[in-house]
């Protein structure tokens, strides 16, 4: 298995040296390691890009890289931006040679077609209910969240899930909190085609104070179809990333149906992703993600070598 989401010092919340990082992967008994640091753009994020991504790609990790062996080592980023930043984002990703881009957002957008206000808003009609969460992507939410003043311009009121997750989650129920951070994902991937994959579609529920954090398909259905259908047409990926269930308690606890409708809706890429800051992370709880994983039909997992998808046998 390679490890599709690793750390470095590079990131400005890491410190991790990317040897470290490529040890933890070998004992581990991973196949490879993919680096992807930080990149967020367009926005004020604790993550703020600090370096330009071509220097990057040809920078220190390049003499760590390695493919084809018995051991990969690949240079990819986490590209984190907001849709109204679309050219410049997508010119640095067009002039630096990744291995792998990977979408993300650590923000949600409310306001616009966030969490209040807004066509096809989840709970505008004041109850807020997972049934209402998951119609309006069925019908007018999808549409807003990729139409004018969309989630995550900047137009909305950005909220960061990491370190302002009390403003949010204390203003807004799980499932408006949710569905706003689900159509900001729309709202990117209908923005953006420079990537390959798109990262921690689960990051909210991370932070959330919820006695049940978990995100499941039945609560969002509309939404989740509408950002798999999005994938699929494209061929983009989705990655399964660990880290969201080591904070929530260590078993992987995610919602398998999750996967199982990515997959009837012709989902085939997955990418498995431990997000660790960590060298002690990398890898985490893959073996336990693994089983679930064929538990849920997955016949094998996808990284990507020179922006090409390669699958490898679960």
């Amino acid at each position: 298995m390679f490890d599709n989401h690793v750390h470095t010092r590079h990131s400005p919340d890491c410190a991790t040296e990317p040897s470290d990082a490529i040890a933890a992967a070998r004992a581990a008994g991973l196949s490879g390691i993919v680096f992807t640091d930080h990149w967020d753009i367009g926005y004020e994020s604790f993550n703020a890009g600090r370096f330009p991504p071509a220097e990057y790609a040809r920078g220190e990790l390049r003499n760590y890289r390695s493919a084809g062996g018995a051991f990969s080592v690949l240079i990819g980023i986490e590209l984190g931006p907001t849709p109204a930043v679309r050219g410049e984002a997508e010119r640095a990703m067009a002039g630096a040679s990744f291995d792998y881009v990977m979408l993300s957002a650590h923000y949600a957008a409310a306001g616009g077609a966030g969490v209040t206000g807004g066509a096809g808003l989840p709970g505008a009609a004041g109850a807020g209910a997972p049934d209402s969460a998951a119609g309006g992507a069925e019908g007018a939410g999808a549409a807003g969240a990729a139409g004018a003043g969309p989630a995550g311009s900047a137009a909305g009121d950005m909220i960061y899930p990491q370190c302002e997750y009390g403003r949010l989650f204390e203003k807004y129920s799980k499932s408006e909190a949710y569905a706003a951070y689900l159509r900001t994902l729309i709202s990117l991937v209908d923005a953006y085609d420079c990537f390959d994959a798109l990262g921690h579609f689960d990051y909210i529920s991370r932070y959330s104070p919820y006695a049940d954090p978990i995100m499941r398909y039945r609560d969002f259905a509309g939404l989740f179809d509408a950002l798999f259908g999005r994938l699929v047409s494209r061929g983009k990926a989705l990655e399964i990333n660990t880290a969201t269930y080591r904070r929530l308690g260590g078993a992987p606890s995610f919602d398998a149906d999750i996967v199982r409708r990515y997959a009837e809706l012709g989902g085939e890429l997955l990418c498995l992703g431990s997000d660790a800051h960590r060298a002690r992370d990398v890898g985490g709880q893959f073996g336990e993600f693994r089983d679930a994983l064929r538990a849920c039909g997955v016949k094998a997992l996808a990284h990507f070598e020179e922006r090409k998808p390669i699958m490898t046998k679960l």
